[in-house]
């Protein structure tokens, strides 16, 4: 496969040798080692990145073009439901199976096009795209094509820039969460990511154990801090190739500082497909 490199190596398994080992100060007979990076695999991130985002620009052009300039006509419809919605949901699992994805990690990146270009199609032909973005083809491009939820400044409604503070703090934010990244994704390899035991596995009630219910807590920890890390650093990305456009956190500690499950699904975690849904769905319905 093309691309079957994983977080823990290669297909034939990972022969990286560690550079720094130690014994931490409180387990007896354990030695963990520092791995040097494996270039291949961000070398395969970066290039699905790109590739997507010059997919999405396409399918930007042909909405704005057909549907946001044609709105309310059955053109406009025609072209939404009839090519757009299939097409993004159809052609990212063809790609996949055309080059052999077996890259978990990359499989889920892809997952981008089918879950955003739908919902914002879906915006475009019921009139609630944000207003800054379909001021232009050029804002509508890169509202597509930068995978991530724009900052828009809420009277002129023209994208909201960052100043240097701004960008500290997002540099800051993406060495924090990679930091944190590192550490969980270390740890869990150690212990096949299932650090305490589940108790009865075969009991339905196994799944209210405390044991589990910490396991799937640092499960979906693991999933939160790496879709922030590529959102951060995406953000960082796009904001200083697009002179300084600021964009949403698409995580916000939803894990540690949601106060109610309205809190934690509707202003903390996955914002990018919050506002989606809401714009191409809810506000639609």
């Amino acid at each position: 496969a093309l691309f079957e490199a994983n977080l823990d190596g290669s297909k034939g398994g990972d022969d990286r040798v560690p550079f720094v080992r130690f014994e931490p100060p409180f387990f007896e007979g354990v030695t963990y080692g520092v791995l040097p990076p494996r270039g291949i695999f961000f070398a395969h991130v970066a290039f699905f990145f790109l590739a997507q985002s010059v997919a999405a620009a396409v399918f930007a052009v042909v909405v704005y073009k057909y549907i946001v300039q044609k709105r309310g006509t059955t053109s406009a419809y025609l072209t939404g439901f009839g090519l757009i919605v299939p097409a993004a949901l159809f052609l990212p699992f063809r790609i996949l199976s055309a080059l052999d994805v077996r890259s978990k990690p990359l499989r889920l990146l892809i997952l981008t096009i089918p879950l955003s270009i739908p919902l914002r199609a879906t915006e475009a032909m019921f009139g609630f795209a944000p207003p800054g973005a379909t001021k232009s083809l050029r804002r509508y491009v890169m509202y597509y094509a930068t995978l991530l939820e724009t900052r828009y400044d809420p009277d002129t409604h023209d994208p909201a820039k960052a100043n240097i503070l701004d960008l500290v703090k997002v540099v800051a934010e993406v060495f924090i969460q990679h930091s944190w990244a590192v550490v969980l994704y270390s740890l869990g390899r150690a212990v096949d990511y299932v650090p305490f035991e589940t108790g009865d596995d075969e009991s339905p009630l196994g799944i209210f154990s405390v044991g589990h219910l910490v396991n799937v807590f640092l499960g979906v920890e693991l999933l939160r801090v790496s879709m922030s890390v590529g959102s951060l650093e995406l953000s960082l990305l796009w904001c200083l190739l697009s002179g300084g456009t600021l964009f949403e956190k698409l995580n916000d500690n939803p894990m540690f500082t949601s106060t109610s499950p309205s809190d934690f699904w509707g202003r903390r975690w996955n914002n990018f497909i919050h506002g989606a849904l809401k714009r191409g769905v809810y506000k639609p319905v």
